[in-house]
């Protein structure tokens, strides 16, 4: 209400003459700067980049998570609850930056995997994405929704059939349809 009163009044002083023009110009002055500030935080804030990255294996909550760009693994780690007990903690260099789209996958203790210089061959360093041409049954299973079975089936269709010739082919792979084929369509690839 007290606003509205003041409102009237400055009106009224405008209308009168009794108002300088330097007055109200410092009015409008005013709420362009507000603007002015509050463009420039949008702006910055439009202009941070995130990252995304799926966290895997033997953690405690798996899942795609969103950092800062700059961000390093042993924060996709603890982001994704940190180790299970059985976890290879020497795995992944912890200290590496992150890429996005990328996938960190923690195998376990008593897991048979590749040295991490053959798995990133089979990763495109660029996004990520795992090369189900070359895929291990580890790295298979760190797709949303592939458990061991579907990992060796898809193993199994490929050293049957041969290379996939695009990625709508793992729907070729019995058992993998257009529901699944969307939930992995954007963490895989082909040569």
């Amino acid at each position: 209400m007290k606003f509205v009163w003041l409102l009237i009044t400055g009106a009224l002083l405008l209308c009168t003459g009794c108002a300088s023009q330097s007055q109200v110009y410092l009015s409008t002055e005013r709420t362009e700067s507000t603007e002015d500030i509050l463009e420039v935080q949008l702006e910055t804030e439009s202009e941070e980049k995130l990252l995304y990255v799926y966290v895997c294996g033997a953690v405690r909550t798996p899942s795609v998570f969103s950092f800062k760009e700059g961000a390093r693994v042993w924060e996709a780690i603890e982001a994704a609850g940190g180790f299970l007990e059985d976890a290879r903690t020497d795995y992944w260099n912890q200290a590496m930056v992150l890429n996005d789209g990328e996938m960190i996958y923690v195998p376990r203790i008593d897991e048979d995997v590749e040295d991490p210089e053959v798995k990133a061959s089979s990763q495109d360093s660029e996004d990520g994405r795992i090369n189900i041409n070359t895929a291990s049954k580890e790295q298979l299973m760190g797709l949303p929704g592939i458990g061991e079975s579907k990992a060796l089936q898809i193993l199994s269709y490929r050293e049957e059939h041969g290379e996939f010739s695009s990625t709508e082919d793992i729907m070729n792979v019995p058992g993998i349809k257009e529901a699944m084929y969307s939930k992995i369509k954007d963490y895989i690839r082909v040569d």
